[in-house]
């Protein structure tokens, strides 16, 4: 093998490294946008739904505080859904559609993903409330949603991508 055939091998092998490692800054970077993103809509969905809990009586008895997670879960979960059905494209294309370069059928698609995520959240968060005791449930509350979100959003762009 002369000087020139390994030189010419370097140059391909150095040629592979950056678009692979390009697509996975891409994804990170997708990943990080969509979890600020849902952390933002989660914040704007549940503040009218904190504020109504604090005006009503209800918010100080013990039942309502281990459902309150759930309560707030399912409703993102029904909003999420109900955007995909009455806006075609669903609340986050509304949003932030055009501000990420990603076709509008990933954001029907992450939606709905997240509306599943949601869901699966609200009814562990009931299942863990009123089958375990409540040192389970403060620590189901603190430690799994969060991480469970993360993942999601790690998870979101490779496998919820165009066909």
């Amino acid at each position: 093998m002369t000087e020139r055939d390994t030189h010419k091998s370097a140059h391909a092998t150095v040629d592979v490294t950056p678009a692979s490692s390009r697509e996975l800054w891409s994804g990170i970077h997708l990943s990080a946008s969509l979890l600020w993103r849902i952390f933002v809509l989660q914040i704007a969905l549940s503040i009218p739904l904190v504020l109504l809990f604090a005006s009503s009586g209800v918010s100080s008895t013990p039942t309502f505080v281990l459902l309150k997670p759930s309560i707030v879960y399912l409703f993102i979960c029904v909003v999420l859904a109900s955007s995909l059905l009455f806006i075609r494209k669903g609340l986050f294309y509304l949003v932030w559609g055009e501000r990420m370069k990603v076709a509008p059928s990933f954001f029907k698609r992450f939606t709905w993903a997240l509306c599943a995520l949601y869901l699966v959240l609200g009814l562990a968060n009931f299942c863990v409330a009123f089958l375990a005791p409540v040192d389970v449930w403060i620590n189901y509350k603190l430690f799994i949603p969060f991480p469970c979100i993360v993942l999601f959003c790690l998870l979101a762009p490779r496998f919820i991508c165009d066909a």
